[in-house]
């Protein structure tokens, strides 16, 4: 009944409910914000699909999108400090996808997924991440990651 119920609302009305679940998520975990990351980035990822969806890529909805990104970010970091690396590389993914091409945060997410793809075994997948991440670096004269991502690339061929 559930989910008859969710198919039934409009994709506006979903992006908004995503949004504000995680908005007062965020609210009700104070110093546990930690703990409930990757519920909140997926939540607003929810909602900035939506409303990419319907078209309407506006100001809030970069916000909403960028929000998504830090917390799916911040949430695959800590899924490679516990050495799950495919969630890892699927969060940072995610977290890169959110982003536009020209934004300064997603050559790192997605070195940081060619490296998580690489640990898990998933070559071809890291080898085009990195690829992207290099890419996106040179794009914004980020040298640090460009270099990063070329160096992980040539450990990829020797792996």
């Amino acid at each position: 009944m559930r989910d008859a119920a969710y198919d039934r609302l409009l994709k506006r009305t979903r992006a908004r409910m995503h949004e504000s679940f995680a908005d007062w998520l965020l609210e009700i975990a104070a110093s546990r914000v930690a703990e409930f990351e990757e519920i909140i980035g997926y939540h607003l990822e929810q909602s900035f699909r939506y409303r990419s969806e319907l078209g309407l890529v506006d100001a809030h909805a970069r916000s909403v999108g960028d929000r998504a990104a830090r917390h799916l970010g911040a949430a695959g970091a800590r899924a490679i400090d516990r050495g799950d690396m495919p969630a890892a590389a699927s969060m940072l993914q995610r977290a890169a996808v959110l982003l536009d091409e020209g934004h300064q945060d997603r050559p790192r997410l997605l070195l940081e997924a060619g490296e998580a793809l690489t640990d898990a075994g998933e070559l071809g997948a890291a080898e085009a991440a990195l690829d992207a991440a290099r890419n996106g670096a040179a794009l914004l004269g980020n040298d640090a990651i460009g270099r990063a991502a070329e160096l992980a690339r040539l450990q990829l061929r020797y792996t």
